[in-house]
């Protein structure tokens, strides 16, 4: 099971990631998004990993393509409140790195 809990306040975002975001789960992942019509507002995006149990390679993938939502959107990308166990999966597969690559432009 996994949902996106958005939190709107001016031109920032903050999406509450809950549950495991894995190849069953990244349909509910997508749904969610489309729920946010315009990311063309926002100039902060962040993501709170707090209640995310568990992220496979295909979580990893979507955590990517929103990177490049960000770039494309030009909005600033934050990640916090995460395991220790996720942040080192996603530091593994360099995705911090990524991150920091493709959005250093952007503020």
């Amino acid at each position: 099971m996994f949902s996106i809990t958005p939190q709107s306040k001016e031109d920032k975002l903050t999406l509450y990631l809950d549950g495991t975001l894995d190849i069953s789960t990244v349909p509910d992942w997508n749904k969610e998004l489309e729920n946010i019509e315009d990311f063309s507002c926002i100039h902060l995006c962040t993501i709170d990993f707090t209640y995310l149990s568990f992220i496979d390679s295909t979580g990893i993938g979507v955590l990517l393509d929103f990177i490049y939502l960000a770039e494309k959107n030009e909005f600033a990308l934050e990640f916090e409140n995460m395991s220790e166990e996720i942040h080192e999966v996603l530091d593994i597969v360099g995705i911090f790195e990524i991150k920091d690559t493709v959005l250093k432009g952007v503020s």
